[in-house]
């Protein structure tokens, strides 16, 4: 294992990932929560330096409170960005 990925949950996902346990869309999905601030600081500081995060109204948890809804668009810019980049690699792949 490299000295990039020494805690044992790091470890174990990339041996998963690594066996082809995961599909490319699951893998998309896990880093675009796992990157989502879960303490209102830090939720508030995504907000102040993009705004919009407060003004869109997300797809997924339409219901849930100003945090929720400011978490939602982030997991949605980051798995948007994600698809983007993954469609990117692969044009440049198929080239």
């Amino acid at each position: 294992m490299t000295e990039k990925h020494k805690c044992s949950q790091c470890g174990e996902k990339l041996e998963e990932i690594q066996k082809g346990h995961y599909e490319q869309d699951e893998i998309m999905h896990q880093i675009a929560d796992d990157a989502v601030p879960i303490y209102y600081y830090d939720i508030g500081q995504y907000a102040a330096h993009n705004s919009w995060l407060m003004t869109n109204k997300p797809d997924i948890n339409t219901d849930g409170n100003a945090h929720d809804q400011i978490q939602a668009n982030i997991y949605c810019a980051i798995y948007d960005g994600l698809v983007e980049h993954m469609a990117e690699k692969e044009e440049e792949y198929d080239e």
